[in-house]
């Protein structure tokens, strides 16, 4: 399985760090699908498509076209897995925001963010960043207080 992945633009290349096999380089071949009558593919909406690998990434209709460099390659290549690395660290992150005013959207994030929490399996540590207005902090774990986003 894969510890991590990353993708450099210049040369167009996905870099990926396997347990097993080390350090792999993939082109990257971006790839979607478009609706077609005879299609060999199904979406999950039911409609046949085509892969098609000449595209515009702005061409309305189109599934998977948005997904980037890292996410297609690793899809590619680790779908069939259910392996986790071997050195495999699980981490959780909460953000919480304001929502006096309501709730905030993804594509704007207006809000104003109140606290990050991280939990990290690996130490069983915990990690908080609270704003905290005013100054009223009380846990038992790892907290860091902020007066400002």
């Amino acid at each position: 399985m894969y510890q991590a992945v990353a993708y450099q633009n210049k040369t167009n290349t996905v870099h990926i760090w396997d347990d097993v096999k080390g350090h792999i380089q993939v082109k990257y071949k971006p790839y979607a699908y478009r609706k077609s009558s005879y299609g060999k593919h199904i979406a999950l909406d039911g409609t046949k498509l085509d892969k098609v690998t000449d595209f515009d990434r702005e061409e309305q209709g189109l599934y998977e076209s948005d997904i980037n460099p890292e996410t297609r390659t690793l899809i590619d290549m680790y779908t069939d897995s259910d392996d986790l690395s071997t050195g495999h660290r699980t981490i959780f992150i909460d953000i919480e925001v304001d929502i006096e005013n309501g709730f905030p959207t993804t594509e704007t994030a207006q809000n104003e963010i109140t606290s990050i929490a991280i939990y990290d399996q690996a130490g069983d540590s915990r990690y908080v960043w609270s704003l905290d207005k005013a100054n009223v902090v009380k846990s038992t774990d790892v907290i860091q207080s902020c007066t400002t986003e």
